[in-house]
């Protein structure tokens, strides 16, 4: 996970394991990880997606995740944004 103080905002990049596709794990981690970082005080988690990868945009849509905008990374590839807004659980 990375983290922009500045923006508190979250990043996470997943990598999944073949065998282990389509089981829910990469949806879970995702939540795992917005937990925890709104937890540490994040206020905003976002999923940065090339477009063709449907897989990538369906495991941010399952974990709560939006469409948001649309940027180009710093190779030139372009990215869609999903958002998702963090709160902390309270006890």
């Amino acid at each position: 996970m990375t983290q922009h103080p500045a923006s508190s905002i979250a990043g996470c990049t997943k990598c999944g394991c073949p065998s282990w596709r389509g089981c829910g794990l990469a949806t879970r981690a995702v939540l795992l990880v917005s937990r925890y970082a709104a937890h540490e005080g994040g206020k905003e988690a976002v999923i940065r997606v090339e477009p063709e990868n449907a897989t990538a945009a369906a495991v941010a849509e399952r974990a709560g995740f939006t469409p948001g905008k649309r940027t180009h990374g710093k190779d030139g590839t372009r990215l869609d944004w999903y958002i998702r807004r963090l709160r902390s659980e309270t006890r």
